[in-house]
């Protein structure tokens, strides 16, 4: 029996810096005032852009907003497991409870609880029969992510609103936000009066049965069954104030989905041991089917409006209002398959595979699909032998799998548009499996009874990638899925383990892995054979449309990011086909000049309110070019464990070289000056006071007018401003601990066999020069290394937590 208690608490990220001054015209109070009167403007009002426009006036009141938003939050997990082999059977029952509140204010978190019980039985000396269950369910209090979210309307408040002030009747974090900002709204309100809540259950079982029908023949079958249910509550109350203090109807969501999934197999395995010639062989062969049923169901109400107040329930709510939605799904899959591998003289290993996959998700003619993998190793030590070398194989394989696409892809789907349908996506019923063909070969190599070498390298091709596609929307429909692409991608992996102490009271491994992956796209095409290139987002906010930045096209990096690029030197201008050099003449050299910041400006506006930076052109013309690739040049992974006598130390870190992170948490806020580089109180002041250069005087000390900054926000669409670093090294973990033995605690007589304590640190520290809450950002997409795209998700944060774990 094992009991394990662990408590601690998550703390905030750092804070992001903001700008601490602004552009607008006040009085001697820091008020904003009408400059023709003199007179404070109303708080409805936009406040007034002084003449200079630059951001140099510091506010007279500043709030730490993040502060206010963030937290530290308690984590616990509480877990007991009991298990027992007596005579012919063995089982173990585990429950585990936790709970994580995170970091934001006026959550509560995530809760879950997980029951486990498995039980194994032979009931006779050739029949065994394993059964087990699982049961788990979640509450999660949550918030929205990305545009709209806590984290995005924090970052247009302006630092002199008091967040925490009262509203008009009495409630709490006043939801008015003065001075018409855009975007701008009290997170803190929302969370106070906007639920948003997920409840989850799941349910999964199995059975095994094992029959050896002689020594060397054996059969098995098994049963599957998962099912799952999730309930999604939205509820914004009748009366919910907005940023302008205006009341509001509210609204309601509510989503129940689930869906069960159950499959069946039968295995027959084959073990024989003869003789080849001189050679011993032994060959495991197995014959397997698999079938596998999945059904989903999904049904949505939302409603705009509450017609009753203080009764969130959908019959209080405007039927003029109401929007449903459903959703069904049925799945069906069958699996056939045949495996042989051959051991010949304890050296020589082969291996062959082949598979027959059936699928519902295809249409008539693409459904069957035949699969295969051959592959190979010679364990050379047992020919060789060599000095130290305890273990040298050398391995390759190549092997063929198939990618389904989503359920509707062979369907037409359409959109609800004003209460009728409009035409979307077109069905594709001969669309095919994407088909990847790897190849591997591979080395291992054991030293001196302590260190460990594993190199691997794979070259990866995926043919008829499963892409939506734009099409020409002749006939109503403006996408289809479609067999558009190949992927060609090359990986190389590389580990190491290594005993460095193993004594009886002294113990300590280190392990390494390290990965390093390029992937091209070698063909795209359309279903016709005309060449195919668009855009893809990042998943910002949930919303391809957004922000585009990855081009599919043929010859095309996978991860490389598209966008507007700044002129960093006047030989870059001449790129563009259209400007020449020619003096006199528009784009004569001498009308430019490079300024403070890096930047080409034209010479007659620099250090004047016109002031702009220039957009690059390529060769070709084009405006939009590469301006970053997310790839990292290795990503590597460090685990140690160092034990002495009853201490243990262990640890964890991540190292990601290279690749760039796009930050688009940072770009928004430019639409209000919100950035921190519009401050310019920082910057030399002058006196313009009887100045006979009044043009460019104000900026003759290096300051911006906020235009030039605004540059930069470029319509939300990429562009290299925002590329920043992506290198960081970050401790993951560290766990000590110290474990009380059996002869120790004996003494209590409490029939203890250990007792461990603990502490554990988790995200300790980040080392890197990204500027954001965090560099290990995947957008929304949950694609690390595709879309590096860090769009106002919920960022990771630290945990310090102790723990006591006792065995029985």
């Amino acid at each position: 029996m094992t009991v394990r208690n662990e408590y601690g608490e998550s703390f905030r990220p750092k804070s992001l810096p903001v700008s601490l001054a602004h552009p607008y015209v006040v009085n001697a109070a820091g008020v904003y005032v009408d400059s023709a009167t003199g007179t404070p403007i109303s708080l409805t009002a936009k406040p007034e852009v002084k003449d200079d426009h630059i951001a140099d006036v510091p506010y007279t009141t500043v709030f730490d907003h993040q502060a206010e938003l963030l937290t530290h939050g308690p984590t616990y997990t509480n877990y007991v497991s009991i298990g027992q082999r007596k005579g012919n059977t063995n089982y173990s029952v585990s429950f585990e409870n936790t709970k994580e509140d995170g970091v934001i204010k006026l959550l509560k978190g995530y809760t879950r609880q997980n029951v486990r019980v498995n039980v194994d039985q032979a009931l006779t000396p050739r029949l065994d029969l394993s059964v087990g269950g699982f049961f788990g369910k979640s509450n999660n209090n949550q918030l929205t992510q990305g545009p709209g979210s806590p984290f995005f309307a924090v970052t247009f408040v302006d630092p002199n609103i008091d967040l925490l002030a009262t509203n008009a009747d009495g409630s709490s974090y006043r939801a008015f936000i003065p001075y018409n900002l855009t975007n701008a709204s009290n997170p803190l309100y929302t969370l106070a009066n906007q639920q948003i809540n997920t409840d989850r259950s799941r349910f999964s079982g199995y059975g095994r049965a094992t029959y050896r029908l002689l020594d060397w023949l054996s059969l098995e079958g098994n049963y599957n069954y998962d099912q799952e249910a999730s309930n999604y509550t939205n509820l914004t109350p009748d009366g919910f104030l907005d940023a302008k203090g205006s009341f509001t109807p509210g609204g309601l969501v509510k989503t129940d989905s689930g869906g069960r999934t159950f499959n069946t197999g039968a295995t027959l395995t084959s073990v024989r041991t003869f003789q080849l010639g001189s050679w011993n062989v032994r060959n495991t062969t197995k014959a397997a089917f698999v079938y596998e049923d999945q059904e989903a169901t999904n049904f949505s109400v939302t409603s705009n409006a509450f017609a009753v107040i203080k009764t969130p329930e959908f019959n209080a709510i405007d039927p003029t209002s109401v929007f449903p939605a459903s959703r069904d799904v049925t799945i069906r899959n069958e699996n056939y398959y045949l495996i042989s591998t051959f051991d010949i003289k304890d050296r020589y290993l082969l291996d062959g595979l082949v598979r027959r996959d059936g699928s519902s998700l295809f249409g008539p003619e693409s459904r069957w699909q035949t699969y295969y993998r051959v592959s190979g190793a010679y364990r050379l030590s047992q020919d060789f032998h060599i000095n130290g070398v305890d273990e040298l194989k050398l391995r390759a394989s190549y092997g063929t799998a198939g990618l389904r696409p989503t359920y509707d892809a062979q369907y037409e789907t359409y959109q609800i548009v004003g209460g009728k349908p409009k035409k979307y996506v077109l069905g594709n019923t001969n669309l095919k499996p994407a088909r990847s063909g790897e190849m591997e070969l591979g080395v291992n190599i054991d030293l001196l009874s302590r260190f460990s070498l594993e190199y691997s390298y794979s070259r990866k091709e995926t043919k008829d990638q499963i892409l939506l596609v734009p099409i020409n929307p002749v006939a109503g429909f403006s996408r289809q899925w479609q067999n558009a692409a190949t992927l060609l991608g090359h990986t190389h992996e590389l580990s190491l383990s290594a005993i460095l102490a193993d004594q009886p009271d002294l113990s300590w491994r280190v392990n390494i892995a390290a990965d390093r992956t390029r992937q091209k796209i070698t063909q795209a095409n359309y279903a016709d054979g005309k060449s195919l290139a668009y855009f893809i987002g990042p998943s910002y906010g949930g919303n391809n449309e957004v922000t585009k930045a990855f081009l599919i096209a043929a010859g095309e990096e996978l991860g490389v990011i598209y966008g507007t690029k700044t002129v960093t030197s006047i030989s870059q201008l001449y790129d563009d086909p259209s400007k020449s050099p020619t003096c006199p003449g528009a784009y004569c050299p001498d009308s430019f000049v490079v300024n403070e910041d890096g930047y080409v400006v034209q010479k007659s506006a620099f250090h004047t309110i016109n002031e702009r930076p220039i957009a690059y052109v390529d060769k070709n013309g084009k405006s939009s070019v590469k301006i970053a690739d997310v790839n990292p040049d290795f990503n590597l992974s460090f685990t140690s464990t160092l034990r002495y006598k009853n201490f243990s130390i262990y640890g964890l870190v991540d190292w990601v070289q290279g690749g760039k992170i796009y930050n688009g948490t940072r770009q928004w806020p430019f639409f209000e000056y919100r950035d921190r580089v519009y401050d310019q109180s920082k910057k030399p002041s002058v006196d313009c006071t009887g100045t006979t250069d009044p043009t460019h005087c104000p900026y003759s000390t290096g300051k911006k007018p906020i235009e030039y900054y605004q540059f930069f926000y470029n319509g939300i669409d990429p562009i290299d401003f925002f590329v920043e670093p992506g290198t960081y090294v970050k401790i993951k973990e560290l766990n000590v601990s110290y474990t009380f033995d059996r002869s120790t605690l004996s003494k209590l007589g409490l029939g203890i066999n250990s007792l461990r304590i603990g502490v554990i640190g988790r995200n300790l520290f980040t080392f890197t020069k990204y500027s954001g809450y965090d560099p290990e950002v995947a957008g929304l997409s949950g694609d690390a290394f595709t879309f590096r795209f860090d769009g106002f998700s919920y960022p990771n944060f630290r945990t310090f937590t102790g723990f006591a774990e006792i065995n029985f």
